[in-house]
């Protein structure tokens, strides 16, 4: 939803470990190297340093045997669900109103949900990223959109320490620029920032008026720089009502009236899929040397058409790197990669993506959280883009929440336990921003009676701002969803392993998706369960599903199920997760929530 539009007027020139380790790993693929070429000849490449110390990766799972391209997809036949776990009390919570019923009796009038079925409004704050920053001035100074290679450099240039102004005048110099009469006109100029900015054609008298304030493109003449005109569009009242959402939804999109809801697995109307009934989700990474464990989100390609994913690509065997690439979909079933995202650096190692809309700051921004190697350990680390379908957009990840290596005195924490910030997710609500990391506590050694793995999160002022540590941030550290410190607990079937995956509010409930287990390791009894709040933070989110509502895993000695991620696809509500068969090999599925009769 965009504002109506108006005149400018005149401007004033101012997995530790991937939770879901494995055991095997069928898929290889080929190298396939970035793209190339264009307009390079503005700044040097310059790239960010490596991440800060030593820091070894906790295990991310022994990589098996080489196998095809393109991930197994056969679908093996699950046993049934357990029963419900009657040893864990789960308290009625009130009903999310409105919600229509869809079981086959009583089915109460529908009632749209706000941020489900139609949208939330939203004021956001015009805040302008490098990155769409440099897509702008491709379009403006040289009249064209950008090039990947050159586009590269430059973004590049910009995370390392060039100002906007260096860049500018970079471009203005350049022979493209140069050698172009026209480009240089500063009425040609002040037209397409009309044009690009505010997506009209301006009259001859706001051009000439502009075109008073305006110097030369060589900096000669009186006026303003050019750079200094473009950033007095983007603080224009027009601009704002042309180009800033106003409303949102908090799913990431909107969905359809006869769709199930999250509350509806709360209220007994649904359940998810089993691994049986599940469909098969294909990946081809011709970039990864193996593909396992895949957390995948998904989104519409606001750049194109069908939809697009993030996953993990293990790119070194021993030991374990990985990075981020873009896929591509029809259907949102059969992936194929894009590229990286990122370009790696020595040891830099990014996995297990989390993708998550800020709809508070305008252009809305694409945030993706991930696991990284911070100053000691599994950490979580952050990246944004404005343009989430074209990965040259994404800026390099920062790092955020530092995990600890039990170093004691001179370990980061100053703990001798082991504490990792694994599997990183973010959420926004209107303007208020969280991040929330898995914990897994792997205390002082491996017989620590202490050992668990637990959500935590914080409330953040940015995404993209280092926070602090697992054991303080700027803002408190609190607790999503606690577990039991024991090895081996016979209790709830989670309760020593509740490891969040995906954060999303639906109505008046925030809801967390996690893989638990009755053992905070790869084996015992695991499964993909849902936990809520009416919350988003500091009160834990003690209201979850038994794991006859989720999905269970099919074996026991290795980490079954894992990596629950909720993604709107055509209006519905689908889980994608990844599991273990128990005739071998590793998926990725996703799971529909279906009517319970």
């Amino acid at each position: 939803m965009k504002h109506a539009r108006r005149s400018l007027g005149a401007l004033v020139g101012a997995a530790w470990w991937a939770i879901g380790c494995a055991t095997t790993q069928p898929d290889v693929g080929s190298d396939a190297g970035p793209v190339d070429g264009g307009f390079t000849d503005t700044v040097s490449d310059t790239v960010v340093a490596d991440a800060p110390g030593t820091a070894t990766p906790f295990d991310t799972g022994t990589a098996p045997d080489a196998g095809t391209m393109v991930q197994d997809v056969s679908v093996v036949p699950s046993p049934d669900v357990p029963p419900a776990d009657t040893s864990m009390d789960v308290a009625s919570p009130p009903t999310d109103t409105g919600r229509a019923d869809t079981s086959a009796v009583d089915v109460p009038t529908f009632v749209p949900i706000p941020g489900v079925h139609t949208p939330l409004p939203i004021d956001p704050v015009v805040d302008i990223q490098d990155n769409q920053w440099l897509l702008d001035l491709y379009r403006t100074v040289l009249a064209r959109e950008h090039d990947v290679g050159g586009y590269r450099v430059n973004y590049a240039a910009l995370q390392t320490g060039s100002t906007r102004q260096q860049i500018a005048m970079a471009f203005v110099s350049s022979a493209e620029f140069t050698g172009n009469p026209a480009l240089a006109d500063r009425g040609n100029y002040v037209t397409r920032l009309y044009q690009t900015l505010l997506h009209r054609t301006p009259t001859a008298g706001e051009v000439s008026g502009q075109v008073a304030l305006l110097r030369n493109a060589d900096g000669t003449g009186s006026g303003i720089p050019w750079e200094q005109m473009l950033e007095a569009f983007y603080a224009s009242a027009e601009y704002k009502l042309v180009n800033c959402e106003t409303s949102y939804y908090t799913l990431g999109a909107q969905v359809n009236p006869s769709a199930l809801l999250l509350n509806d697995l709360f209220a007994g109307r649904a359940r998810m899929q089993t691994t049986a009934e599940s469909q098969a989700v294909t990946l081809t990474v011709p970039s990864a040397r193996a593909l396992w464990d895949q957390k995948l989100p998904v989104l519409r390609n606001p750049q194109g058409t069908g939809y697009i994913g993030f996953t993990r690509a293990n790119v070194v065997a021993s030991p374990q790197q990985f990075t981020i690439v873009l896929l591509s979909s029809p259907d949102a079933v059969n992936f194929t990669e894009v590229g990286p995202v990122f370009d790696r650096n020595g040891s830099e190692t990014w996995y297990d993506p989390h993708v998550a809309i800020d709809h508070g700051v305008c252009p809305a921004r694409t945030v993706m959280a991930m696991e990284c190697l911070g100053h000691e350990g599994a950490s979580l680390c952050t990246s944004e883009s404005t343009t989430p379908g074209w990965a040259e957009t994404w800026h390099r990840p920062t790092l955020v929440v530092d995990g600890c290596n039990g170093g004691g005195s001179a370990s980061i924490c100053g703990s001798a336990a082991a504490q990792s910030a694994s599997t990183g997710v973010t959420l926004t609500d209107g303007r208020a921003r969280y991040a929330a990391w898995t914990q897994v506590y792997d205390g002082v050694g491996a017989s620590d009676p202490q050992a668990h793995t637990y959500s935590q999160d914080t409330a953040v002022d940015s995404f993209d701002v280092y926070q602090g540590t697992v054991m303080r941030t700027s803002h408190p550290v609190e607790t999503l969803m606690a577990s039991t410190p024991m090895v081996w607990c016979t209790s709830p079937w989670d309760c020593n392993n509740r490891d969040k995956q995906d954060w999303k509010r639906e109505g008046s409930y925030f809801y967390a998706l996690y893989n638990g287990a009755n053992y905070y390791r790869c084996n015992g009894r695991w499964g993909i369960s849902v936990a809520r709040s009416m919350e988003v933070s500091g009160s834990e989110y003690t209201d979850r599903l038994p794991l006859a509502a989720g999905i269970a895993a099919e074996r026991s000695d290795t980490c079954g199920i894992s990596y629950p991620m909720l993604n709107v696809i055509d209006g519905e509500l689908y889980v994608y997760y990844a599991y273990y068969p128990l005739a071998g090999g590793n998926r990725t599925m996703r799971a529909r929530l279906v009517p319970v009769p």
